[in-house]
């Protein structure tokens, strides 16, 4: 699924943003925010670079995700109470 948003921005096709995981060398998995749009000629028509930027947001997903199952259990023992 990545590549194949990679492969849009290369063909020409604007993609704003999305997150991506990344496979690192060692094995762990990144999530990353990337931004990217394309430069066109003047025909409006034939791209002739591509801006992109991406941050690594890894850390703030895990946080979410923490927050999440937090949540979950403070709902399950409402419940228990009630």
């Amino acid at each position: 699924e990545s590549l194949s948003k990679i492969k849009c921005t290369l063909d020409g096709k604007y993609w704003n943003s999305v997150e991506i995981p990344i496979l690192c060398k060692n094995g762990d998995i990144r999530i990353v925010f990337w931004n990217s749009a394309n430069v066109y000629a003047e025909d409006g028509a034939t791209v002739i670079a591509t801006i992109a930027q991406n941050i690594d947001i890894t850390d703030r997903k895990r946080a979410e995700e923490k927050i999440k199952e937090s949540l979950k259990e403070k709902e399950v023992l409402l419940k228990e109470i009630h």
